[in-house]
């Protein structure tokens, strides 16, 4: 096992800490250098398939904030409750995506809003890096606040990454070669004390984006249907 600690944020330090685990295996498939796993492209929609509430098809859209291409919009159709969700989305230097603000929405009227400092992390183009079954361990503090309240005590949170390595994976009859595989477990306490223990799995097919998600403890998927 080997520890490594190095700046990782948007504007202030950010600890991390990588373990490599055991000897990796050879990827069936493998990274492709010159693809952007997490293409961030002004008005482009993407359609998920989530498997709970009976099936829903949710539309997700992305609008650039301003005309340097690092800040966006990202905002969410409601599920069949009427619930969704806005964020705002920050590309850093290193071409890291990090969600910075959320707000949730019941029926179109503001539920919460939740800022993260210096972000929650979307996708780290260091993940392609990463060799199988070494891990990230990426911190950030969250602030909520209910909508016409006071901020609630600010908490922090971590969230370890894991690379599964490359796969080739097919979503809903559609085939894609050389995807990266990320374990990501919650690694903080709730607010009474217990461990939070989330995981999930994520495929990132290049040029594309987020093709699949699985939720390891409910089953829960959300498959892509099509993105634009």
């Amino acid at each position: 096992m080997r520890h490594l600690f190095i700046h990782c944020g948007l504007g202030a330090p950010l600890l991390v800490l990588l373990t490599a685990c055991g000897d990796a295996d050879p990827p069936d498939t493998n990274p492709r250098p010159d693809a952007d796993y997490y293409p961030m492209r002004d008005g482009s929609v993407s359609v998920y398939r989530h498997s709970n509430k009976g099936g829903w098809d949710e539309t997700v859209t992305l609008t650039a904030l301003d005309d340097d291409g690092d800040r966006f919009s990202e905002i969410d159709s409601p599920s069949p409750d009427g619930e969704r969700s806005e964020s705002v989305l920050e590309v850093d230097a290193a071409g890291r995506v990090w969600r910075v603000e959320k707000q949730d929405f019941v029926d179109d009227e503001l539920d919460i809003s939740v800022e993260y400092d210096p972000g929650f992390i979307r996708f780290d183009p260091a993940w392609l890096e990463l060799q199988t079954n070494e891990s990230v361990r990426m911190e950030y503090q969250r602030t909520e606040t209910a909508a016409g309240d006071t901020p609630d005590p600010t908490r922090d949170r971590a969230h370890v990454y894991t690379s599964q390595g490359f796969e080739s994976v097919t979503v809903l009859g559609r085939s894609y070669r050389d995807c990266l595989v990320i374990l990501r477990q919650r690694d903080y306490e709730n607010t009474q004390g217990n461990t939070e223990d989330e995981e999930k799995l994520f495929y990132f097919a290049p040029d594309v984006g987020k093709v699949l998600e699985v939720n390891l403890e409910s089953g829960h998927t959300e498959e892509l249907v099509e993105e634009e």
